[in-house]
C-alpha cells in the first residue's frame, strides 16, 4: 500500500498550490478582522435606545399651574418699630408667611416694667441725689454772695 501522508521535507498538498506572500497575509488578516468584528459589537451596545413616549389627543382647556418652591424675600422699605413706652415684649405669635391687615393685626404686646418709685433702693437713691443738688445749688448760692460783697 502506498503512503498517502507527506514526509517531513515534503508540503501538504494544499499548501503547495498557495505562494508564501499569501499565507502570510492571510495570518496577519484574521486579528484585524477579530478586531473589527470587537469594535462593531462595541459600537452596537454602545447606541442609543429608542425613548418610549405616550401619545394622545390635543384639546383646549384650562391650564392650572401651581408652583410651590421656598424663597427669600428681600425688604426694600424698612420700618422701625417702636413703642412709647417701656417694658418687657410678649411672645410673637405670628409666623412667616401670616397675613397681615394695616391697622388691624396685632404684632405683640408689651408688659410694663415694674416702676422704680417702689423699689426701696431705688427711692433712697433718689433722695441722695437731690440732696446733692441740694448742698450743690446752697454752695453755689453762697459763692455768689461772696462775690457780689466784693
Amino acid at each position: 500500500m502506498p503512503e498517502t501522508t507527506p514526509t517531513t521535507n515534503e508540503s501538504a498538498p494544499w499548501e503547495i498550490k498557495r505562494s508564501p506572500s499569501v499565507r502570510r497575509s492571510a495570518g496577519k488578516l484574521i486579528p484585524w478582522a477579530i478586531g473589527l468584528v470587537l469594535l462593531l459589537l462595541i459600537l452596537w451596545s454602545l447606541r442609543s435606545r429608542p425613548i418610549v413616549i405616550e401619545t394622545g389627543m390635543a384639546a383646549r382647556k384650562p391650564l392650572t399651574v401651581q408652583i410651590s418652591e421656598e424663597g427669600k424675600t428681600r425688604v426694600k422699605n424698612r420700618y422701625v418699630v417702636a413703642a412709647p413706652v417701656s417694658g418687657k415684649m410678649r411672645r410673637v405669635l405670628l409666623k412667616p408667611g401670616d397675613q397681615v391687615i394695616a391697622g388691624e393685626t396685632v404684632l405683640t404686646s408689651i408688659d410694663p416694667a415694674p416702676s422704680t418709685l417702689l423699689d426701696p433702693r431705688a427711692r433712697a437713691q433718689a433722695e441722695a441725689v437731690v440732696s446733692l443738688h441740694k448742698a450743690s445749688r446752697q454752695q453755689a448760692v453762697e459763692l455768689l454772695e461772696v462775690r457780689r460783697a466784693r
